[in-house]
């Protein structure tokens, strides 16, 4: 059955986008947290949510 094989390929794929997704939204928020300790270390107060 074809279509369910490209459902299939099509699940998978969109898996791996929100794993790749999520791992993005990790490095940003990782590399914003240590923007703002330098900052804070700096002296520039920077209120983190």
């Amino acid at each position: 059955m074809p279509c369910a094989w490209i459902a299939y390929k099509e699940l998978i794929l969109v898996k791996e986008l929100s794993m790749i997704l999520s791992s993005a939204v990790d490095i940003v928020s990782e590399i914003i947290g240590f923007v703002v300790d330098i900052l804070n270390q700096a002296g520039i107060q920077v209120s983190s949510k």
